[in-house]
């Protein structure tokens, strides 16, 4: 049933990103530097989702014992995919900020899109690299009989989940809601002014 469960979550959230990718392509107003990240993100989340699927639903008898290689750099994969969807998220409220208030610096911002991604790409695998660097035999593992992703117990992996992954969540939360709510304030005053 699990995998069941998985497998339609994947097949609607396929669909939903080849949606929104034909939308973005389709939609003139996304024709600019906010499209492309928008569809940037897409392509991480249907990237991840397919990963982690195609992970999860292989057989267990065809599953190699951890930690072989092919697993590691899968799960290092999906962790940078993460990383990056997420930095992605901050990126577009940063966009938004910007476009917003800062309109002499705009066309310079939307400029440097490929700038952008790039420093999410480079810090999103610096993220994921963390963990091995940290500690050499730390990596994920999916429990095939609980069905949950864990890290393996190692003598860093309460400090890599508190200040590495939940920290960096976090962050990344308050800079989104912080920067949409000023965000936020500026269009209701703007609404207002044209009221």
């Amino acid at each position: 049933i699990a995998h069941l469960c998985m497998f339609e979550v994947c097949v609607i959230g396929v669909i939903c990103c080849f949606l929104a990718v034909l939308t973005i392509q389709i939609a003139t107003t996304l024709q600019n530097s906010f499209g492309v990240l928008c569809k940037w993100q897409m392509y991480a989340d249907l990237t991840q989702m397919l990963l982690i699927a195609a992970y999860c639903l292989k057989k267990e008898d065809r599953e190699p014992s951890p930690p072989c290689f092919f697993d590691v750099e899968s799960l290092q994969t999906i962790e940078t995919l993460y990383f990056f969807a997420g930095e992605l998220h901050v990126l577009m409220a940063v966009h938004r900020f910007v476009a917003s208030y800062a309109k002499k610096w705009a066309m310079k911002w939307r400029d440097s899109t490929t700038l952008h991604l790039l420093f999410c790409i480079l810090t999103s695998l610096a993220n994921a690299l963390l963990m091995t660097a940290l500690y050499s035999h730390m990596y994920w593992v999916y429990d095939r009989t609980t069905y949950l992703w864990h890290i393996n117990d190692t003598p860093l992996t309460e400090f890599y989940l508190m200040y590495v992954e939940l920290g960096w969540s976090i962050g990344e939360m308050i800079a989104i809601l912080v920067l949409d709510a000023i965000t936020l304030v500026q269009l209701v005053i703007w609404r207002s002014d044209f009221i």
